[in-house]
């Protein structure tokens, strides 16, 4: 149940060099109009999110993570040496 909720929700985490961001892109289904997650765990600290079809709404975080509306990007291809 848990990955279903990722799922809809779009949370993908990334970190690297710059930071670590919480990428978060909900897609709810028409019986599902809100979902209130409570104490999400990441980064030695926790946060609350509260998603509506297409809005993000974050009223508590003490993570690490900057937490971004929107689609995560796609990792680069390795370029081929040619």
């Amino acid at each position: 149940m848990i990955r279903l909720i990722a799922i809809l929700a779009g949370i993908h985490a990334t970190t690297d060099v710059t930071g670590s961001r919480l990428y978060v892109n909900p897609v709810l289904p028409d019986w599902l109009p809100a979902v209130t997650i409570h104490n999400l765990r990441a980064g030695g600290g926790s946060l609350d999110l509260v998603l509506r079809d297409g809005e993000v709404e974050v009223p508590t975080n003490t993570t690490k993570f900057e937490v971004i509306h929107g689609h995560a990007p796609r990792p680069k291809a390795p370029e081929v040496p040619g």
